[in-house]
């Protein structure tokens, strides 16, 4: 009887996390797209402008400034299943960049206490080596159908815990995250 209980509770628990990964999926935003594409995700508003470092762009190079746009994620995920998070949009030259969901922690960081979002990584791309203790901290890339997947968990300041889902792509990549940072190139 135990392990029916067991049984039905897990398949419903598994039932509700696949169809919430359906509804939350940052892999159908077209990466590259029109920024026109996430504008209902960020309340309309492309308002923070972030200067690209001059000293991490090659010569050839000539990279737009980037906008990061932000709204709660409830209007990107109307099931409220990442707790206190918000959505993010990363906006270069127009384009889509990148998309992502950051957990807001406080002190205590007890949102990330929860795991919220990385029982939802680990669900929909796969297990990340070594993870499951509470004070990990690193990152992960997954290559999904032409996207990069990057989940990462750093500590700043030796205090707060930054827990972002990112998705983006190679071409991309360099406007939304901070590769020395992770140590990702």
């Amino acid at each position: 009887m135990i392990k029916m209980k067991l049984f039905i509770s897990t398949f419903v628990f598994y039932l509700a996390l696949n169809s919430f990964a359906i509804a939350c999926d940052l892999l159908s935003i077209d990466i590259g797209g029109d920024k026109s594409k996430v504008e209902e995700y960020v309340g309309g508003g492309f308002g923070d402008e972030v200067e690209v470092d001059e000293d991490e762009v090659d010569e050839d190079e000539v990279k737009p400034s980037v906008i990061i746009a932000s709204g709660d994620i409830e209007n990107f995920c109307k099931s409220g299943i990442f707790g206190f998070a918000e959505f993010k949009a990363y906006i270069a030259d127009d384009k889509i960049a990148g998309v992502a969901i950051e957990v807001l922690n406080g002190v205590g960081n007890e949102e990330s206490k929860k795991k919220l979002l990385y029982k939802y990584v680990v669900s929909k791309f796969g297990a990340i080596e070594n993870s499951e203790n509470a004070n990990w901290t690193g990152y992960k890339v997954w290559q999904v159908g032409g996207k990069e997947v990057i989940y990462y968990k750093m500590l700043d300041q030796k205090k707060y815990i930054i827990e972002e889902l990112q998705v983006t792509n190679s071409k991309f990549r360099d406007y939304i995250i901070v590769a020395d940072e992770l140590g990702y190139d």
